[in-house]
C-alpha cells in the first residue's frame, strides 16, 4: 500500500480494516512510534475497545514495538479513561489506544500518545512520510521478554476510584435503581461494578455484540440512539440510566424526567456541588476553559467567585501552568481535555472520565436527597444546537479562511485554534466550528433555544454559501 493511501492525522491512523489498515502498515507505524518514543522512554501501555479487529491490530502493534526494543504492557480490552489513569499512575510514557467510537465496526483507529492527557507531542504524518526504513527485517528478532509486569487494570482502577468516596455512608442510604447501556463496549463490566459498589441496584442492557458482530445500537450516546434505554427505564420505573460509547470515553445520563443529559451538564452539576462546599476548603479553585467549554462553567465561576483561565489558542504555557497547579496541594483544578473534549477532574484522572462522573453523580444524589431533574433545574440554563456539513473535495483551508474573513467583516471577535473557530457574545451565546476529515460540525449554545438554533443555522448557511462559491 502506498503511503499516500493511508489516513494519517497528527497522532492517529484510521481506516477500514484490510483496506486502509493492515498488519504490515500497523507494524511499520508502531515501529516508527517506538523509535521516536525511545528518546523519552521505552515503555508503552496499550488498550482497545471491543471491535473484533482490535486483537489483530493489537498483535501487529506489539510486534512493531518489540522490533525496536520497546517494553509493552498490553491491557487488552480496556476503556480509554482507565488506560490513561494507569499510564499516569505507573509513569508509563507511551500510550496507544485502539478504538474508533464514531465509525462502523469494520473501521478502526489507532491513537498514539506520550503526554498525560489527550494532547500530544507526535506529528505522526511527518514521521511516517520521512521514513524510508524497511522495518520488516526486524520482526524475526523480537525479544519475548519485553512484556512488562502484568497490571490488573480493572480492579486497580475501581479500587482507586472508590477510595475517593465514603462508601459506607453512600451504601447505607442508596436505594437508587439504575440501568447501564455500555453498547457492548469496553465499559460493560466497569460501570455496573462501580455502581453496585456504591449500593445501586443495576440492570445492564446491550451488553454484547449481536449475532453479526455488530454493535447493538449506534455508538454515540445521544437521545435519538438511546430510545431502548429510555423505554426500559420508563417501564421498569428506574431512577437513572447511564450510556457509553465503545471505549467508554463518553457518558450520557437519562434522568427521572427521561431527558438525556450530556456529560457537560452532569459535569456542571458536579462542579456546582464542589463549589458549594469550597468555603469548607482552604484550596484555591481554578477552572481552565478551552474553545468547546460551555458558558455555564463561566456562569458558575462567576457565581462562586473562582478564577477562570481560557485557552482559546495553542498556548503551551497555559497547559504547563495547569499541569503545575494540579500538583500543588493548595489548588483545586478543573479543566477540559482536548479541543472538543469534556470537563475533567485532574486530581483523579487527567482525561474525561465517565466512570468518575457517574460515581460522583450517585454521591450527589444520595447526599442531596433530590431527584436529578430538580438538581439540573438549579444550574445556569443554556440550550445547544448542532449541524453537520459534508466536507466537499475542496481543501479545507480556503473554506475556513473565507469563513474567518466573512465573520470578521460582520464584526465578530473570533478565537482560532488550528482550523477550529469560536465566536460569540460574552456569557450570552457562542458558535463553534469544528472541521474533521469528512464534515464540518457547527455547534451553538445560547440562553434561549430559538437563538441557539438561529446562530447555528445562520452559520451553517454561511458555510454552505462559501463552499458553493469555491
Amino acid at each position: 500500500m502506498e503511503k499516500k493511501d493511508l489516513i494519517l492525522k497528527l497522532n492517529e491512523i484510521e481506516g477500514k480494516i484490510g483496506i486502509k489498515i493492515n498488519p504490515s502498515i500497523i507494524k511499520d507505524v508502531a515501529a516508527i512510534y517506538g523509535l521516536w518514543l525511545r528518546d523519552q522512554s521505552n515503555k508503552v501501555i496499550i488498550g482497545r475497545d471491543t471491535r473484533p479487529s482490535g486483537e489483530l491490530i493489537e498483535n501487529a502493534i506489539i510486534e512493531g514495538l518489540h522490533s525496536v526494543g520497546c517494553k509493552v504492557n498490553n491491557l487488552g480490552i480496556c476503556p480509554t479513561p482507565i488506560v490513561f489513569y494507569l499510564k499516569n499512575k505507573f509513569n508509563i510514557k507511551g500510550g496507544i489506544l485502539i478504538s474508533d467510537s464514531n465509525k462502523p465496526i469494520n473501521w478502526n483507529k489507532i491513537k498514539f500518545y506520550i503526554d498525560e492527557d489527550f494532547s500530544y507531542s507526535l506529528e505522526l504524518r511527518e514521521e511516517y512520510r520521512n521514513q524510508n526504513k524497511d522495518y520488516s527485517k526486524h520482526y524475526d528478532y523480537i525479544q519475548k521478554n519485553q512484556i512488562l509486569q502484568d497490571i490488573n487494570p480493572i480492579s486497580t482502577y475501581i479500587n482507586d476510584l472508590l477510595d475517593n468516596f465514603n462508601i459506607e455512608k453512600i451504601r447505607s442510604q442508596n436505594k437508587l435503581r439504575v440501568i447501564v447501556d455500555p453498547c457492548a463496549g469496553a465499559g460493560k463490566i466497569i460501570t455496573p461494578t462501580i455502581l453496585e459498589g456504591l449500593g445501586c441496584e443495576v440492570l445492564v442492557i446491550n451488553k454484547e455484540l449481536d449475532k453479526n458482530n455488530e454493535y447493538p445500537r449506534k455508538l454515540n450516546p445521544i437521545k435519538e440512539n438511546l430510545k431502548n434505554l429510555i423505554l426500559v427505564l420508563w417501564k421498569g420505573n428506574y431512577d437513572l440510566g447511564f450510556a457509553h460509547d465503545s471505549d467508554a470515553n463518553k457518558v450520557a445520563v437519562i434522568g427521572d424526567d427521561f431527558e438525556c443529559y450530556s456529560e457537560d451538564i452532569i459535569s456542571a452539576l458536579i462542579i456546582d456541588d464542589y463549589l458549594k462546599h469550597k468555603d469548607n476548603s482552604d484550596k484555591k479553585f481554578i477552572f481552565f476553559m478551552n474553545l468547546a467549554s460551555s458558558l455555564r462553567f463561566e456562569i458558575l465561576a462567576e457565581r462562586y467567585n473562582i478564577q477562570v483561565l481560557k485557552s482559546y489558542a495553542e498556548d503551551p504555557y497555559l497547559k504547563e501552568t495547569m499541569d503545575e497547579l494540579i500538583h500543588k496541594e493548595d489548588y483545586f483544578v478543573f479543566g477540559s481535555e482536548g479541543l472538543c473534549g469534556g470537563p475533567v477532574f485532574p486530581y483523579f484522572n487527567k482525561v474525561k472520565d465517565g466512570f468518575f462522573i457517574s460515581a460522583k453523580l450517585i454521591e450527589i444524589l444520595i447526599n442531596s436527597g433530590e431527584k436529578l431533574s430538580t438538581l439540573i433545574s438549579k444550574l445556569p440554563k443554556f440550550y445547544s444546537y448542532q449541524k453537520k456539513i459534508t466536507l466537499p473535495k475542496q481543501k479545507l483551508d480556503p473554506i475556513i479562511r473565507k469563513l474567518y474573513e466573512e465573520l470578521t467583516k460582520e464584526g465578530e471577535n473570533i478565537n482560532k485554534m488550528g482550523d477550529n473557530l469560536r465566536f460569540g457574545h460574552e456569557k450570552d451565546w457562542f458558535v463553534l466550528i469544528c472541521p474533521s476529515k469528512n464534515y464540518i460540525k457547527v455547534y451553538s449554545e445560547a440562553k434561549r433555544d430559538s437563538l441557539a438554533r438561529l446562530y447555528c443555522e445562520t452559520t451553517t448557511e454561511l458555510l454552505k454559501l462559501i463552499i458553493s462559491k469555491l
